[in-house]
């Protein structure tokens, strides 16, 4: 991973981004890149915003950079800042495609915002100890099926037996 267009946010909040039919959608999903136009793009081809909520175009992309506030270099000089916005009730928000997220709250800049240039969110899952954790909790519940089940045929053996007995 050594796109220097990819950032990961390291405090709250979310990167703003405007698909194609120009929804506005938020993500935490830095993986950037940059479209025939020299617009910053997710790898899904939606515009990733500034601050002001606007696509972020490029004249000249020989020699841009990010600065850890999302401010954006491109020769030495500021030319944009990179949008991310916060949420007062994250529980409101909801899940869409794409890694994006929607809501109906108003979105907040988030002036505290801290990025990391060259980088990617990595997930806080790790898919082989899930699955490895997976396997064993079926495992075990086919044994406690199995318990129940041998438990229930002995009942009947006992309930029958006890029957003959009468």
């Amino acid at each position: 991973n050594n796109n220097p267009l990819n950032l990961a946010i390291i405090t709250s909040g979310y990167f703003a981004v405007k698909t194609k039919e120009g929804n506005i959608f938020y993500t935490r999903d830095g993986r950037f890149g940059l479209d025939s136009e020299k617009r910053l793009v997710t790898i899904k081809g939606h515009f990733v915003l500034n601050s002001a909520k606007s696509e972020i175009n490029f004249t000249d992309i020989s020699n841009v950079s990010f600065v850890k506030d999302g401010s954006i270099i491109n020769n030495g000089s500021v030319i944009d800042k990179i949008g991310i916005f916060s949420f007062k009730d994250e529980q409101e928000l909801t899940q869409q495609s794409d890694n994006l997220i929607s809501s109906n709250q108003e979105a907040l800049l988030n002036t505290n915002a801290k990025v990391v240039p060259g980088s990617i969110e990595d997930s806080n899952v790790d898919t082989t100890k899930a699955l490895i954790e997976m396997i064993e909790a079926t495992k075990a519940f086919e044994q406690a099926q199995k318990v129940i089940d041998e438990y229930e045929q002995m009942k009947k053996k006992t309930i029958n037996t006890s029957h003959k007995n009468i």
